[in-house]
């Protein structure tokens, strides 16, 4: 049995999608808040359990009789709900652990990277096999710029010229299904980019090309950065925690290309223009 904890996000529902193309005759089960939201969302190939990971009956409903266990937390409160997720999969007789983190994890750079890390140390402590999945940030993300580019054409973010090496949520995914239905991976992290480093300003560029629209990025300062977002009603540490990777970006150290995709799946990630043109439609 498979149980997946947080089957609704970008990576977790790619998680469910590829489970049921690839063959495995393993059920799978996950945890979700909304039934029907998620099974609209995730289709009819999984079990899916109600409830919540806060709620130790909920916890041990979802993972009786697992034997692997997808886990991805984010929020504020990631740190506690995963430490109680761990504490749980153990008691309950999880066997491999595949756990969503964060690349640079184990430099413990930043506080992201320190929470997760947090939680891989905990992880290691127990009897469970693992596998550590660290991508770095998301193409996804650029969903977050719909707004502002529809509203005046603009993405505005204090990462200078600044290059990152942005990963395809499907291909995050698709490590964490090869870690969940072949053997092979348990003891390995997988450090994740995708196949360029790009700055904002070319992110921005690939969607006006592929959208036909005069896009522009504007480059701004932290100060106005973290006003924006909190008026965007973001959590304030999760604000300070983006804003420490943000500075990392504009300071020119996250645009290494690395190759651990290539190694657990044996193919090659999807580019940025890949990635654009297959969600035209929310920019268009």
């Amino acid at each position: 049995m498979i149980v997946l904890i947080g089957a609704t996000g970008s990576v977790g529902s790619e998680v469910v999608k590829q489970l049921a193309s690839s063959g495995s005759k393993e059920p799978v089960r996950a945890l979700v808040r909304n039934h029907s939201k998620a099974r609209e969302k995730l289709g009819g190939a999984l079990e899916l359990v109600p409830g919540d990971i806060t709620e130790p009956a909920s916890l041990e409903k979802v993972l009786a009789g697992a034997d692997k266990l997808f886990l991805v937390v984010s929020g504020p409160k990631m740190r506690e709900l995963e430490a109680t997720v761990v504490a749980a999969a153990k008691k309950f007789g999880v066997k491999h652990l595949v756990y969503l983190s964060v690349l640079g994890a184990q430099h413990e750079a930043g506080a992201i990277a320190k929470w997760h890390r947090a939680t891989e140390k905990e992880i290691e402590a127990s009897s469970m096999k693992w596998t550590f999945i660290r991508p770095t940030s998301f193409m996804s993300n650029a969903l977050g710029w719909v707004g502002g580019l529809k509203s005046h054409g603009k993405v505005f973010s204090p990462t200078g010229e600044g290059k990152s090496v942005p990963v395809d949520p499907r291909d995050i995914a698709a490590v964490a299904v090869a870690a969940l239905t072949q053997p092979g991976h348990e003891g390995k992290a997988y450090d994740l980019t995708g196949p360029q480093a790009l700055s904002m300003g070319e992110q921005v560029a690939t969607l006006a090309k592929v959208t036909g629209k005069p896009f522009q990025f504007v480059d701004v300062t932290p100060e106005v950065a973290r006003e924006n977002m909190l008026k965007a009603g973001m959590p304030e540490p999760i604000v300070d925690g983006l804003l420490q990777y943000l500075a990392f970006i504009k300071s020119g150290q996250a645009g290494q290309v690395l190759y651990d995709f290539e190694k657990a799946t044996g193919t090659t990630p999807r580019t940025f223009e890949t990635w654009a043109k297959d969600h035209l439609a929310a920019f268009a």
